[in-house]
């Protein structure tokens, strides 16, 4: 991530907005600017732990996410994804007939 770029979660760290104003003089923007946010397993996670870190601090945490291999959004039709993905998609789609 560039420096100026913040990465944004407004219920947490409002105070990022502050980087804009910096931001658009630094790379000459008249109007407009670029924030990142996160992805939405972190997204849920910072929204609990930003209250428990303020009453008592954290030290370290360990996360796990999965993603379902359905999560690519492919098609039962694509040639693309997991083996066997197809197979499953094809025999559950008839299943449904």
């Amino acid at each position: 991530m560039d420096p100026d770029v913040p990465l944004l979660i407004p219920e947490v760290n409002a105070a990022h907005l502050d980087a804009i104003p910096v931001q658009q003089k630094n790379r000459g923007y008249d109007t407009g600017f670029l924030v990142t946010n996160p992805n939405c397993s972190t997204a849920g996670l910072v929204l609990v732990l930003k209250p428990l870190a303020d009453a008592f601090g954290l030290e370290k945490i360990f996360v796990v996410t999965l993603q379902a291999i359905s999560g690519r959004r492919l098609s039962w039709r694509s040639r693309d994804g997991y083996p066997g993905q197809r197979r499953f998609l094809s025999s559950a789609a008839k299943k449904k007939k």
